[in-house]
């Protein structure tokens, strides 16, 4: 299945260990108004046989799957002895059960073996970069997304932690300006939950959210919440002024305040 570009998509995060939980989930995030899975292999853990039977279950959800082995360096969870070879043997194997791959712009050894694999197959690549701690300049962003589009990947998905609101609309006002590019965009952390929102509709191609009871990331919120907020603009495109009043009402209503430092 493909995952549409011309399309707002809604992505439930996959975490669990048991295939019947991880099913299970699937389906309400379906039922719940999700467009696309991503498959968390560094997260599920277990063996390449336990993830290809997972992924062939996940099938019956009827949606479009992203998989993504997230680096330690990144966040993620899988953790060898040698990474970076053992996460490119795990794409290649699994690359026929998805629709879609996540990879890091910082796994520079693999990165574009990993997209090439997805182009060569008819597969979407997601380039995707992580900051856990600081918001960068836009001069950054926009050496990100030059770096994406070299690789020949198909979306560039930066996801930073904001020291304040600015920041949060900083990554807004960049999304906003070159919402004609392939841009995946979001603030962590409590402090950036609004942008899981509103910067779908400022040009960013997805959003990522889960069920159940635990987020994958800092700051993700679950499906419903995001299909509730997305109701009350219609699916219709705001302006940044429009962004920046939104932000500081849910703000306001949840007293979300800035770190002290």
């Amino acid at each position: 299945m493909a995952i549409d570009l011309n399309t707002k998509q809604i992505i439930a995060v996959l975490q669990e260990v048991w295939s019947t939980d991880n099913m299970a989930l699937a389906i309400r995030a379906k039922d719940e108004g999700a467009t696309v899975l991503e498959y968390r292999v560094d997260l599920v853990g277990g063996t390449l046989a336990d993830h290809e039977h997972n992924l062939a279950g996940l099938r019956c959800a009827g949606l479009p799957m992203l998989l993504t082995i997230r680096s330690e360096q990144e966040g993620g969870n899988f953790k060898v002895k040698d990474q970076d070879q053992e996460r490119l043997a795990m794409f290649e194997a699994l690359l026929p059960l998805v629709d879609a791959v996540d990879i890091e712009l910082s796994s520079v050894s693999i990165r574009k073996h990993v997209i090439e694999l997805a182009r060569d197959a008819g597969k979407f690549s997601v380039a995707s970069v992580h900051n856990f701690s600081a918001t960068p300049s836009m001069d950054a962003m926009e050496t990100f997304a030059e770096d994406a589009a070299e690789l020949g990947a198909d979306v560039v998905k930066m996801a930073f932690m904001p020291q304040s609101k600015r920041d949060v609309e900083t990554l807004s006002a960049f999304t906003h300006r070159y919402k004609k590019l392939p841009l995946v965009t979001m603030s962590m952390g409590e402090l950036g939950a609004p942008s899981r929102v509103i910067n779908l509709l400022l040009g960013s191609r997805f959003t990522y959210g889960f069920v159940g009871s635990r987020p994958a990331a800092p700051g993700q919120i679950k499906i419903n919440e995001i299909v509730k907020e997305l109701a009350a603009f219609e699916g219709q495109p705001v302006t940044l002024e429009q962004a920046k009043h939104y932000m500081a009402a849910y703000w306001a209503r949840r007293h979300i305040a800035e770190p002290s430092h």
